[in-house]
């Protein structure tokens, strides 16, 4: 049995994900209601680094913010092209309901 070390972030990442009854029922609709705090969580959660997600916080990206993001908009943020990619793949994800959890 391997063992490895609980990130301090997961308790928060499943505190927003308690809002929904499981993940696969996780809507755009209540992502839209995230705070930029929640969105940096989620972002930590799915293993991008504190100063990534930190960054998308500093900028007040909420929720909805988040959703109405296109592809482009995340080159502002100075992100590597790798990083920059699996965010995109993320927020498609938040998108259309179908949340990614590693």
């Amino acid at each position: 049995i391997p063992i490895f070390k609980i990130s301090p972030y997961v308790k928060p990442l499943k505190s927003i994900l308690k809002k929904s009854s499981s993940l696969s029922n996780l809507c755009a609709t209540e992502v839209r209601n995230w705070t930029p705090e929640e969105v940096r969580e989620y972002f930590i959660g799915q293993h991008f680094s504190n100063n990534d997600a930190t960054k998308l916080m500093e900028q007040e990206i909420d929720g909805e913010s988040l959703l109405t993001m296109s592809r482009d908009d995340l080159n502002h943020f100075n992100f590597k092209f790798g990083v920059c990619i699996k965010m995109w793949n993320r927020i498609l994800h938040l998108r259309v309901g179908k949340i990614k959890i590693h």
